[in-house]
């Protein structure tokens, strides 16, 4: 057995190893990739319980991207609480992050690789058995953006969003984000080829209109809104996602699963949160079965994020 301390390199999808002053070739062969550098890097514990601070859509990735001071000040606030969040030029500059999915490991981002516009990500880690519990370990590290337009997660591209976003004069044409991913909408539907050529679409719909309230607390209606989001396979999954009036332009928050193959019951706003009522399966029941546990999820609008806070079941 590796003893715990033991360091590896590994690149998210491929193993590196250091030996023979060699390492295997991470990207496809051709030009070699450049070495682009590392401006800050910060090491530390995350609580797993703050995972959902984490960008939309990257909650469950072994690394990722920050590219706006909301959310690495939300990432902060738990990471090194008590600290003061570093200053950012997201104008120029990526934020990138790694962390434990599997083991309790020390880790930290040792390089990263550009090649074609694509960034992969080497990573140390020390080996060990710990399981994870309450914590896991991550790594930051700031680096230019120039260039850098996808993030390699094994053979998938993770697409770079821009940092800012769309504003729209109707909460039907908006731009929202799902699963790392701009979809625009028009009169409430998106449809696009899952890769260019192909026959299989992925479509996006507004599941009923939209409901108003205010979720920021300066006397706009803003909308609250259910998206049904189907990617070309067998899932069809609900997201709740809210439209935040601007001056009368309206600028999308990010999107929070509800599940696949639900049936919504309702969405209202109550006192400036979000409450969506559907109905689920039980934990051990298939996809085969028909939907017929009520829930509920508050989403409070926070930080510029809604935040589930709170799920309830049946008579709660």
């Amino acid at each position: 057995m590796i003893s715990t301390g033991k360091l590896k390199y590994f690149v998210v999808g491929f193993i590196v190893f250091f030996a023979f002053g060699g390492i295997t070739e991470p990207f496809a062969a051709g030009h070699e990739p450049q070495n682009i550098a590392i401006l800050q890097d910060w090491q530390g514990d995350y609580p797993v319980s703050e995972i959902h601070r984490l960008p939309v859509g990257m909650q469950s990735w072994r690394i990722g991207y920050i590219n706006h001071a909301t959310d690495l000040t939300a990432v902060w606030q738990v990471f090194k609480p008590g600290d003061k969040p570093p200053e950012i030029d997201f104008k120029h500059h990526l934020v990138l992050f790694a962390r434990n999915v599997v083991f309790f490991n020390r880790i930290g981002i040792a390089a990263v690789l550009l090649k074609d516009g694509d960034a992969q990500v080497l990573v140390r880690e020390t080996m060990s058995a710990l399981p994870i519990e309450d914590r896991v370990a991550m790594a930051l590290a700031v680096i230019p953006a120039a260039g850098v337009r996808n993030l390699l997660m094994g053979n998938e591209k993770i697409p770079i969003i821009e940092p800012g976003v769309d504003l729209s004069a109707d909460p039907l044409n908006a731009t929202y984000i799902i699963e790392g991913r701009k979809v625009s909408l028009h009169n409430g539907y998106s449809e696009s080829s899952v890769v260019p050529g192909s026959a299989v679409k992925m479509v996006t719909r507004i599941f009923n209109p939209p409901v108003k309230g205010d979720l920021d607390g300066d006397g706009d209606e803003d909308a609250g809104l259910i998206l049904v989001h189907n990617p070309g396979g067998s899932g069809t999954f609900y997201y709740v996602t809210a439209a935040i009036n601007t001056g009368g332009q309206y600028r999308s928050t990010n999107t929070v699963l509800l599940g696949d193959r639900i049936f919504p019951n309702d969405l209202t706003i109550v006192h400036g949160v979000i409450v969506a009522g559907y109905k689920d399966r039980g934990v051990n029941e298939p996809m085969t079965t028909i939907p017929s546990v009520e829930k509920k999820v508050c989403l409070p609008y926070e930080n510029e994020r809604l935040q589930p806070i709170i799920s309830l079941e049946t008579d709660e």
